[in-house]
């Protein structure tokens, strides 16, 4: 296209631009002709033409445009077209430079701006941009709370630091009761959302109570859910579920299913266990209780007694401890019916050298 310096000039601008149009309009999605046309209409005197092709709908509402929006930014800023330059800075989804430069245009076309993000915060803060130029370009009260009213974000404590000190708070005082309001019915609906929390713990704490005091019943001729085993005679585990388990089965079965931490951990726990119930290896009487026997009847020193047995009470409650520790890793659950279970369903029954082992045994 050859651009003449007599006065067919524009007339000859104007022929290119329609003819670009006319290729766009057949489909063609090339970027250097798109970037050319919005070349051509940077030039064009009229804006209106620029701005509609810029906001021309793409084929998808998430496609970027066919023309390079630097490029483009570019040229709109050299030639001056600041209304171009905004809705090119949207498109770029760059919403606080498209309000600014709305705001130097037309604070119209900035609110609309405004709207367009879907954050909440984002838009919370092009507003309060909004707001603060309005106060500032000495805006009445009126029109500052008309914003309040238009952006439905912002509270009238975000646009106070904005207004003078001399600014009479009895023009503000139907928006300040009704912020306070806001702020009474958010406390109430915190009240309502504490009591209910409030009223979970309660349940919550009678149902571990009740199930601290959960009984079960073992019968005689019950087994060992693992190794078929009578349960009675050793230390076992009963779950609520039914399942019952000898306390060293279930342990070794555990193993299989914990990393190397927990396995040691495991082995640590029950070393500790057996170092502090070595004195209850026997039905006898330990020997913290003889201790502290002969304590009170030979020596009758009251102060020894007590000693031993106040040593003989934390020997017990660390025992506890440690016991309470080694159940919450081998013990929070059935192993049959537990998330143990699930995770073991991709594990095959039978092991490949199972496998090929019965595989020998049936070869004929």
């Amino acid at each position: 296209v050859h651009h003449h310096k007599d006065g067919n000039a524009r007339s000859v601008l104007e022929l290119a631009i329609n003819f670009l149009k006319f290729v766009i309009d057949q489909g063609h999605r090339d970027e250097t002709i798109h970037n050319y046309i919005v070349f051509l209409l940077a030039k064009h005197p009229d804006e209106r033409q620029l701005i509609k092709f810029l906001r021309r709908p793409s084929s998808s509402a998430s496609a970027a445009p066919l023309y390079d929006p630097a490029f483009a930014l570019r040229l709109c800023t050299q030639h001056e077209k600041n209304r171009a330059c905004i809705y090119i800075y949207s498109s770029m989804g760059l919403y606080q430079e498209a309000v600014e430069k709305a705001l130097q245009v037309d604070v119209k076309i900035a609110k609309e701006m405004a709207s367009m993000p879907d954050d909440a915060d984002v838009k919370k803060t092009l507003w309060t941009l909004i707001a603060k130029h309005t106060i500032d370009a000495g805006g009445d009260i009126k029109e500052a709370m008309g914003i309040l009213k238009e952006s439905e974000l912002l509270l009238i404590e975000d646009m106070l630091p904005f207004f003078p000190d001399f600014v009479v708070i009895n023009d503000f005082k139907k928006e300040i009761c009704q912020s306070l309001q806001g702020y009474n019915d958010r406390i109430e609906q915190l009240k309502g959302e504490m009591r209910e929390y409030t009223d979970s713990a309660e349940l919550i704490r009678e149902d571990m109570h009740k199930l601290r005091k959960r009984s079960a019943f073992v019968s005689g001729n019950q087994r060992c859910d693992l190794t078929g085993d009578n349960i009675l005679g050793k230390e076992f585990y009963l779950f609520p579920c039914g399942h019952a388990f000898h306390a060293v089965a279930l342990r070794l079965e555990m193993q299989k299913h914990l990393n190397s931490f927990q396995r040691q951990t495991v082995k640590q726990l029950i070393q500790k266990l057996n170092e502090l119930s070595a004195d209850d290896a026997t039905n006898q009487p330990s020997s913290a209780y003889r201790r502290a026997w002969n304590a009170l009847t030979n020596n009758n020193n009251d102060k020894t007694a007590e000693a031993t047995m106040a040593a003989m009470k934390g020997n017990t409650n660390e025992r506890d401890v440690v016991q309470l520790k080694l159940d919450e890793i081998v013990a929070a659950e059935c192993i049959f019916c537990g998330e143990v279970m699930i995770k073991s369903i991709h594990t095959p029954f039978i092991t490949d050298e199972d496998e090929a082992r019965e595989g020998a045994e049936w070869r004929i």
